[in-house]
């Protein structure tokens, strides 16, 4: 059975299990993985690109203290099942620590709309205006913290997208929505 809503409160539960103190942006595990992980790209040019989008979070909102925890990586209504409030998750090959509450509601809803409404910016403006209540709700994230989450939550989803794709001998398909240019739009808002 897959859910039309994201489980919040098992997702809240999973990122409060291995809760930390707050950290700013910059400060993460995430932060440290992203950089790592752009600077090993072989693209230069996606390499470059990312960078940028990279240097831009961070700049803005790299100071942003977030509250810090963990997430499955992939929460999707297709790498679960439920029963009652009963969940059982599968495919944790992306589970991290380090990283800002609140990633996997936002990817849950990412991913459905991406694979259910499209992919078009009209789309990606309604996951920003869904998750960011879903983040106020369900964590109670100022604005701030829910941009800064956002933009982690996008850098590092962007990242995976070139790094399974860097070996493709068709090379590398731009990414369509949730890409480059969404990421380019909110850091344009935060002036």
């Amino acid at each position: 059975k897959t859910r039309s809503r994201a489980p919040s409160a098992a997702i809240r539960a999973l990122a409060l299990s291995a809760e930390r103190d707050r950290q700013t942006l910059a400060d993460t595990e995430l932060s440290e993985q992203l950089s790592a992980g752009v600077e090993s790209l072989s693209d230069s040019a996606q390499r470059n690109r990312l960078r940028a989008a990279l240097d831009v979070t961070m700049s803005r909102l790299g100071q942003v203290k977030v509250p810090v925890g963990c997430w499955h990586g992939d929460w999707v209504p297709w790498n679960m099942t439920s029963r009652g409030d009963r969940i059982l998750l599968w495919d944790w090959e992306h589970f991290a620590e380090g990283v800002p509450l609140g990633l996997d509601g936002v990817h849950y809803r990412a991913q459905q709309l991406r694979m259910f409404k499209g992919t078009d910016r009209r789309v990606e403006d309604r996951w920003v205006r869904e998750a960011t209540e879903w983040l106020l709700n369900t964590f109670q994230l100022a604005t701030p913290e829910i941009r800064a989450t956002l933009l982690a939550y996008l850098l590092e989803i962007n990242l995976r997208y070139l790094r399974d794709r860097e070996e493709d001998p068709r090379g590398i398909p731009p990414r369509e929505g949730w890409g480059l240019s969404l990421i380019g739009r909110l850091t344009a808002e935060l002036g």
